[in-house]
């Protein structure tokens, strides 16, 4: 199965398991690269993190700003690199489409993206990505994304 594994770090050429939120190290993959171009920034330093993604009912992938302006905020100006390795490899069981390696995977390609935002404006243009712009969400949703903030 072709995967996925998004970065900031340029000139990958095996991506080793490292520090996780999930008891022992691992290499974190998608079968989505629309993902995985998610991943390819984080604000936080590990173990820090967090992606307001989630999988719509029809499979699309969904991105909410948890604050206005969150995807331009968090994204624009960011280049980041999506990573391709080969495995079958096991499910994350409560993230859909998040794979697990506790093993290091050879690279096989890699595909530069010189600005995120400009990236993750283009897949929701295509279809790929959904966003819900904090505008857009009701005065009740944006308490609730206010409070994880």
């Amino acid at each position: 199965m072709t995967l996925f594994h998004g970065s900031s770090v340029a000139g990958i050429r095996e991506l080793r398991p490292g520090l996780s939120n999930h008891g022992k190290p691992y290499v974190y993959l998608t079968h989505s690269p629309v993902l995985a171009a998610i991943y390819a920034h984080n604000p936080l330093t590990r173990p820090n993190g967090f992606f307001s993604y989630w999988w719509g009912k029809d499979g699309m992938l969904c991105y909410d700003e948890y604050f206005e302006n969150q995807l331009e905020v968090i994204y624009s100006g960011q280049r980041g690199y999506v990573y391709t390795g080969q495995g079958e490899l096991p499910q994350l069981e409560k993230m859909p489409l998040v794979y697990l390696s506790e093993s290091p995977v050879d690279v096989t390609e890699v595909s530069e993206i010189p600005d995120l935002y400009a990236q993750l404006l283009q897949y929701e243009q295509e279809s790929l990505l959904r966003v819900r712009r904090w505008h857009e969400a009701s005065e009740k949703q944006r308490e609730i994304w206010e409070n994880v903030v």
